[in-house]
């Protein structure tokens, strides 16, 4: 068990200094990454949902 969440927090960690290192050190590239991504994500955000709705029964 102590083993489970010794691994558990040494990942968040690991997961947390990567994050600051993307946001920190490569901040313009993530931005325009980001923001490269951010039309397709809504665009297939959209066609979820109007699927969901064209399949939805009455």
């Amino acid at each position: 068990m102590a083993k489970k969440i010794v691994l558990l927090v040494l990942g968040l960690l690991v997961m947390a200094l990567g994050f600051y290192g993307l946001i920190v050190l490569w901040w313009p590239q993530f931005a325009g990454v980001f923001l490269g991504l951010l039309g397709p994500a809504i665009f297939l955000v959209g066609l979820i949902i109007f699927f969901i709705g064209w399949s939805a029964e009455e």
